[in-house]
């Protein structure tokens, strides 16, 4: 992939005619080779709005679904169908309205940048493999268990909202509709779109920052999973250096491939050891 360098120093894609490569005029800041850019005020309140009104959804809904037969997570997934892809096509759809005049989604995500395949591979596969080990060890050293000690006073349901043995218990429809939803909503449709409105226009819109914005991203992004905070210092862990890649690629692939592969392999996980329980 040929690339240039815009002023700060940042890889940016091929420049024509003044404007970034899958940028419109209209929406390109006055620093080259950048989309408009926000304040970190605006930033951090696109990123924790949503996880704002998840968490909202969440603490109402979750003991209904436990009436119903579900485990609280299933109120966290539903989430993702009713508020977290409505918000965020939704607003990306206004953002290429307001600058583009079109109702294109796409218009508005800028990191688009072609990769060859045998390069997504390589690093997909090396992202991949970190975030399932550094997952791993999180899990076998206990690091959510510990950090959920300074959450003691909040209700059982709320620390732990996907019991196993819960899981497991569960009626076969409710069983086949939870694990779907997983798989479904958790595995495909939440990180693809969540890739398209983190890296792919808030995180450039931090772009001025150069290799300080997928940190910056990325903390944002951690604060906005508000449902699981003792979660937070490992899925900074594995999402960073995959935002990093997503930032020096100048493609939003990668993080979609990466996020798809990491959720649906842990989905697939749950399942094979829910049938094996049964």
């Amino acid at each position: 992939m040929t690339t240039t360098r815009d002023s700060r120093g940042a890889p940016g894609g091929r420049l024509a005619g003044g404007t970034a490569q899958g940028v419109t005029p209209r929406a390109v800041s006055a620093v080259p080779g950048l989309p408009a850019q926000h304040g970190l005020l605006r930033s951090a309140v696109l990123h924790l709005l949503p996880g704002l009104l998840c968490l909202g959804f969440y603490l109402a809904t979750a003991p209904l679904f436990l009436r119903w037969g579900y485990p609280p997570l299933m109120s966290s997934i539903a989430t993702i169908p009713l508020i977290v892809v409505p918000w965020m096509l939704g607003w990306l759809t206004l953002e290429a309205r307001r600058t583009t005049g079109r109702w294109a989604p796409m218009d508005a995500v800028s990191y688009r940048e072609p990769v060859p395949f045998r390069r997504l591979v390589a690093w997909s596969v090396a992202l991949v493999a970190w975030g399932a080990v550094a997952f791993g060890m999180a899990d076998a050293l206990g690091a959510g268990e510990a950090i959920r000690g300074a959450f003691a006073g909040l209700p059982e349901w709320f620390l732990h909202p996907a019991g196993f043995d819960a899981i497991v218990a569960m009626q076969a429809p409710q069983l086949a509709v939870f694990l779907a939803s997983m798989v479904l909503f958790v595995g495909v449709v939440a990180p693809v779109v969540e890739e398209l409105y983190f890296r792919g226009y808030l995180m450039p819109a931090l772009g001025r920052f150069g290799a300080w914005a997928p940190v910056f991203g990325v903390a944002l992004f951690t604060l906005y999973h508000l449902e699981s905070p003792w979660d937070g210092p490992v899925r900074f862990l594995v999402v960073l250096p995959m935002a990093f890649g997503v930032w020096r690629l100048r493609s939003v692939r990668l993080g979609i491939v990466v996020h798809v592969a990491l959720n649906t392999l842990s989905a697939l996980a749950l399942i094979v050891a829910v049938l094996a329980a049964r």
